[in-house]
C-alpha cells in the first residue's frame, strides 16, 4: 500500500456531476465575525448578509450541516477593499501570503451544487465509496495559508458523499522506504484525495439555508 505526502489544502473544486471540468466558477460572499477562511475551507451560509451580500462561515463537520462549498480565492486587503461597491477605506493593502480573509472581507466561493470536490483522506478503502463522511479539521489554514480541512469520519448524516477516488498522479511520501515520484490512489492507501460531493447544500431543499 502506497503512503502519499499530507499535503492538505482543503476542498478543490475539480469538476462537475456531468462530467464537465470545474471553469473557475464561483460567487462573492462577505465573512462572517469572528472567522478566518483560506482557500479551500469549507463554508455555509449564516441566513444573514452585510450590504446585500450573503455572510459565510465556516462548516463545523457537524451531522446534516448545510455546505454552501469551498473557498477558492480571497479578495486582497481583507475589509478595506469593497470589491461590489467599489469602495475602499484607509491603510495599505498587503498582496503577500498567507491569503487568508477575516470578518468584513470578501472570499470566492465555488458554490454550485454539482460541484465535485477533490480532498485528502487519512486513510482510503474501497468500501469508501459511497459513504457519507464529514469535515474534519479547523478552517483558517495554517501558516502559510493552507487549508487544514480533509475529510474525516463516517456517519449517516455526514456532510459529503464519496463518489470516487481522486486518479490524478499525487506525490507520494519519500521518506516511506521502497516508494519514490508520483501514483495512483488505491483501496488501502495513506493520505490519498477522494473525490466527493455535498449531501445538503445550502440552496437547495426546504429547510433553513445555514
Amino acid at each position: 500500500m502506497a503512503t502519499f505526502q499530507s499535503k492538505k489544502g482543503g476542498f478543490k473544486a475539480v469538476k462537475h456531476m456531468n462530467g464537465s471540468p470545474y471553469n473557475g466558477q464561483c460567487n462573492i460572499y462577505v465573512v462572517a465575525s469572528g472567522q478566518t477562511l483560506v482557500p479551500g475551507d469549507v463554508v455555509k451560509t449564516t441566513g444573514t448578509a452585510v450590504g446585500g451580500i450573503a455572510e459565510v462561515t465556516a462548516a463545523t463537520g457537524a451531522a446534516s450541516e448545510m455546505i454552501l462549498g469551498a473557498v477558492v480565492g480571497t479578495v486582497p486587503g481583507g475589509n478595506k477593499l469593497d470589491p461590489v461597491y467599489g469602495k475602499m477605506s484607509t491603510g495599505t493593502i498587503s498582496l503577500d501570503n498567507p491569503q487568508t480573509a477575516t470578518a468584513g472581507a470578501y472570499v470566492y466561493v465555488a458554490d454550485s451544487s454539482d460541484v465535485v470536490y477533490s480532498v485528502e483522506k487519512a486513510s482510503n478503502a474501497l468500501t469508501d465509496i459511497g459513504l457519507n463522511l464529514d469535515v474534519s479539521g479547523a478552517a483558517g489554514g495554517n501558516s502559510v495559508g493552507v487549508s487544514n480541512q480533509i475529510l474525516g469520519t463516517g456517519s449517516t448524516a455526514g456532510n459529503f458523499k464519496v463518489i470516487g477516488f481522486d486518479l490524478t498522479f499525487q506525490s507520494l511520501d519519500p521518506t516511506v522506504a521502497n516508494q519514490s515520484g508520483f501514483g495512483q490512489v488505491a483501496g488501502g492507501d495513506t493520505n490519498g484525495r477522494v473525490l466527493v460531493v455535498p449531501n445538503n447544500h445550502s440552496y437547495q431543499g426546504a429547510t433553513a439555508a445555514n
